[in-house]
């Protein structure tokens, strides 16, 4: 131990006297690891695991597309909503539609965002509420059942101070009275509604409520689109004024449709990044190396005078290995002060709502790792 420490020492001493190969080799360190494990954090949370829901890779946008190439979501009525669970493809599906009310009956009017669901929301999303229960069929509007309201976790918290004995109590929304019966977790964000109500497709022709599907599992995105083509061309005779002819189907995922050419910016940052971690390993691999061959005449005089080959290797390794602790310590502050500056700098509607950008742990352990296998091989 006492050896161990001497060496700690000495090695300190030798990066003092070179104080510009050791601020080199762990500022390298540092931006390679900080860097690439910033930006991964931020592309794992933001294209790899962005939603909170069950079979989130199966739900899908349907979008209705001229020649352009542009054009609006599946938006259907109550009848045309029937025909579109027939369709082979599609598991399940939910309708909404959202409205701006009024919450009334406080101190003060708020303005909410308030969203009507079909009442398999829950069911479809696969996510439990936090407090509570999810509303059911019965429950919807136009029913005999007392209307109820799940809370979004925000509105909740900012509402209601986050109090658990907000279950039972009745808001109102433009004067109509809805009980609680739920609060939703914090990353369920879906329509960034305040307020969830459930609601049934009417039979007016002209209510058209925006349609989410999930596709059965193993049903392509090209076999999809093509029946439900037909059912939109079918649609489109009965409803020309409505539904256009020259809209063609197009599935898109659900990062696609709130990211668009966003996620490929990410991808490139962070190849950017992670060359940045190959170059700083890479330069401090070569600082040392070429620092071993500078010392072959400090290294022959200590051998010279009775230093054994392992003592000389330990020295030389405490080195390597000090710069590598330095660089990754460094490294991980980094990451954290990094991660933080990234997700505060994106712009808000870029990115899923839904997306918990932190630092990802396995990555972080990872950059470290290499850092110092990097010092301890090239100190070798």
């Amino acid at each position: 131990m006492g050896d161990l420490i001497q060496d700690l020492r000495y090695a300190l001493r030798q990066l003092r006297a070179s104080p510009g190969f050791a601020v080199t080799a762990i500022v390298s360190l540092t931006l390679g690891i900080g860097a690439t494990t910033a930006m991964f954090s931020v592309v794992y949370g933001v294209l790899l695991d962005p939603y909170p829901y069950k079979d989130a890779g199966r739900m899908v946008h349907v979008e209705l597309r001229d020649k352009s190439d542009r054009g609006p979501l599946l938006f259907v009525s109550g009848s045309e909503y029937q025909e579109l669970r027939n369709v082979p493809a599609i598991d399940d599906i939910f309708l909404q539609q959202s409205k701006q009310q009024t919450l009334t009956g406080e101190q003060l009017p708020v303005s909410l965002s308030v969203g009507y669901y079909s009442p398999n929301l829950f069911d479809y999303m696969g996510v439990p509420p936090l407090l509570g229960r999810e509303f059911t069929a019965a429950e919807a509007s136009g029913g005999s059942a007392p209307p109820v309201a799940v809370l979004s976790y925000l509105f909740w918290k900012r509402q209601f101070g986050g109090s658990r004995d907000v279950i039972g109590h009745t808001i109102q929304l433009d004067r109509k009275p809805y009980t609680v019966i739920g609060v939703v977790p914090a990353r369920f964000t879906w329509g960034d509604s305040d307020v969830y109500i459930p609601a049934l497709a009417t039979a007016d022709p002209h209510d058209f409520r925006m349609a989410f599907i999930k596709l059965k599992p193993g049903v392509s995105y090209a076999a999809a689109s093509a029946q439900l083509q037909i059912l939109v061309d079918t649609i489109a005779k009965v409803d020309p004024k409505d539904f256009r002819k020259d809209r063609r189907v197009r599935i898109v995922t659900l990062n696609e449709e709130v990211l668009g050419k966003f996620a490929g910016t990410l991808v490139l940052l962070f190849s950017a990044v992670l060359a940045l971690l190959v170059i700083g390993c890479s330069n401090v691999s070569i600082l040392l190396l070429a620092r071993g061959a500078s010392r072959q005449h400090e290294l022959a005089l200590r051998v010279s005078i009775g230093a054994s080959r392992a003592r000389v290797m330990r020295q030389l390794l405490s080195e390597a290995v000090l710069l590598s602790v330095a660089g990754t310590a460094l490294g991980v502050i980094l990451a954290y002060r990094g991660v933080t500056a990234i997700a505060a700098m994106l712009p808000p509607d870029s990115f899923p709502h839904e997306a918990e950008i932190h630092v990802n742990s396995a990555v972080l352990i990872f950059s470290a790792l290499l850092a110092i296998v990097t010092g301890i091989l090239f100190g070798i």
